[in-house]
């Protein structure tokens, strides 16, 4: 829920500030509902975030403008079954448009649910990739 992001963005202080992170890879990730809230957080705490990882979410909102100098990148996956596939492409759509970096992954004969591995791998490559665009 987005009353929850204050708490979210709490504990990504604190584990920051306990651990060595990389602040270029730093990447909000949710799937469905969890992933509107990744959306929200990584369009929201720009300053923190650098990539907004998404399955099966629908960019509700008209997406804030990009700005060059906090860069937000965009990695949105659908199941080629999910019902909200339509939905999904279209938030990619938005994203262009607002000349954001967005990689889009359609996972074939999947509905709603997690990555399968290779797309998987693909977010992995995707995250370590981050700091170079």
């Amino acid at each position: 829920m987005a009353s929850e992001s204050d708490f979210v963005l709490q504990l990504a202080h604190e584990v920051m500030g306990q651990y060595t992170v990389d602040r270029q890879r730093v990447v909000a990730h949710g799937m469905a509902i969890g992933g509107q809230m990744a959306f929200y957080l990584g369009f929201s705490a720009r300053d923190l975030f650098r990539g907004v990882a998404t399955t099966g979410a629908v960019l509700t909102n008209q997406p804030k403008d990009n700005a060059p100098t906090q860069r937000l990148a965009f990695f949105v996956a659908v199941g080629t079954k999910d019902p909200l596939l339509k939905g999904v492409a279209e938030t990619r759509t938005k994203l262009v448009e607002r000349k954001f970096a967005a990689a889009y992954r359609e996972i074939p004969n999947t509905g709603q649910g997690y990555l399968d591995a290779d797309t998987h791998d693909d977010l992995i490559h995707w995250i370590d990739s981050l700091d170079r665009q």
